[in-house]
């Protein structure tokens, strides 16, 4: 995995660490996929706002910093590419985004 040195941010606690791990695998039913994983040990996502993280205009953020696009956007493109989007997160612990894309033939 590619790992991003301690406090790789301005302002932000020494102990922050981003993980980003690209894998090629299989995916249940056999096929060829690629898995990027990107972990964090940042604020994490509060429990109630979870399940609606993908869903346009859902932010994290205070009013005025963020539009909440970023992830629902994401989704949009993996679902056209056939792909899974799996976000999990322990609040004031992680987040893991893992996004896995079948291969072509």
């Amino acid at each position: 995995p590619f790992v991003i040195p301690d406090g790789y941010s301005s302002g932000q606690p020494a102990h922050k660490r981003l993980d980003i791990d690209v894998a090629l695998d299989r995916n249940p039913s056999g096929e060829r996929s690629c898995r990027l994983t990107v972990f964090d040990n940042g604020t994490g996502i509060p429990p109630e706002i979870l399940p609606k993280v993908t869903n346009p205009f859902v932010t994290t953020k205070p009013a005025g910093v963020g539009t909440g696009l970023g992830l629902s956007l994401c989704q949009e493109i993996v679902n056209r590419h056939n792909g899974v989007l799996l976000i999990e997160s322990e609040w004031k612990a992680f987040t893991r985004v893992t996004v896995e894309l079948p291969m072509p033939k």
